[in-house]
């Protein structure tokens, strides 16, 4: 199957939209580059200057990708509240100021779960991004940006600029 998508122009071609065919190495690349890329959506990179930082947008965009990073985060705070005892291989959250900062992070599950309306890719990857970055704010003391922060900012990333 041959997907046609339109890309914006670049430094290199500056002229009108730019029609490009998506290859089966554009998917694969959007699959096994995933983190790679949530990093680059994540930096502002827009998504229409390459097929598999598009094709990667689209999927953190799907409903079922939402509503996964929304339960992620209700279990994190979920866990937090109630000092669960880890069963499974992964970093434990840092529970103080996972509680701390419950409001927003309900907040920021409501709004992904949320189908009505539109949300901007690099909201959505920097909201994945917290949940998996062991050195993020969610799982490491000496993380750069505090929780709390990096959850308004995905909240305000999230929300599409008319």
């Amino acid at each position: 199957m041959s997907t046609l998508i339109l890309l914006e122009p670049t430094a290199e071609a500056t002229e009108g939209v730019v029609g490009l065919r998506v290859r089966l190495r554009d998917r694969l690349a959007a699959r096994l580059r995933a983190a790679h890329l949530d990093r680059e959506l994540a930096t502002g990179i827009p998504p229409e200057t390459d097929p598999a930082l598009l094709l990667r947008a689209e999927r953190l965009i799907k409903p079922s990708m939402r509503r996964a990073l929304a339960r992620d985060l209700r279990r994190i705070m979920r866990d937090a509240r109630g000092g669960h005892v880890w069963l499974e291989a992964r970093i434990p959250s840092r529970r103080r100021e996972v509680t701390e900062a419950a409001d927003e992070l309900e907040q920021l599950a409501a709004r992904l779960d949320d189908d009505a309306g539109p949300v901007e890719p690099r909201g959505v990857a920097l909201v994945r991004r917290l949940l998996t970055d062991g050195c993020g704010p969610l799982y490491f003391t000496g993380a750069a940006e505090h929780l709390r922060a990096a959850v308004e900012r995905a909240m305000h990333v999230l929300e599409p600029q008319v």
